[in-house]
């Protein structure tokens, strides 16, 4: 079921079409441009923590562990920790601080992505864990971040 191209299409680049989207219907369609560069800001960098960890942390991936084939591209990387989980989570934590209810969708969408990773045999549930936790991290930070230069902003 998860094998048929579509799904791993979705699974391979799903994370990035959905921050591309999330990102035009914030900037573009509904104006907020804050929360829209907001975003972009947290998922770089849960992006970039992300790789700087699968450098660190140089584990195989579930399907060179059991000889079963991966239903997901992007796979020379190390496992842990994953970076769509932590994309989708920085992504989905950061828009909640803005937008409640589009938030909350976000974080059932990005739980799916991270469900997917995991039954195309590209992830443990713990490389899950660590991106989720890398992503609502970065997204609560980088909040923290900018209400701090916010405030001193206005004197």
């Amino acid at each position: 079921m998860i094998d048929t191209p579509f799904l791993v299409f979705l699974n391979t680049h799903g994370v990035l079409l959905l921050v591309v989207f999330i990102f035009i219907y914030e900037f573009f369609l509904i104006k907020k441009k804050e929360v829209a560069l907001h975003m972009l800001v947290s998922v770089f960098f849960a992006f970039l923590f992300s790789l700087v960890l699968k450098e660190l942390f140089l584990i195989p991936r579930p399907y060179l562990a059991t000889g079963e084939a991966a239903l997901a591209g992007l796979t020379y990387y190390s496992s842990l920790p994953s970076i769509h989980a932590a994309i989708s989570f920085a992504l989905a934590t950061t828009v909640t601080l803005h937008q409640r209810l589009l938030g909350v969708m976000l974080f059932t969408v990005a739980a799916l992505i991270s469900l997917g990773r995991v039954m195309a045999n590209v992830h443990y549930p713990a490389d899950i864990a660590i991106g989720m936790l890398i992503g609502v991290l970065t997204g609560v930070i980088f909040n923290q971040i900018h209400v701090k230069l916010a405030k001193k902003a206005k004197g």
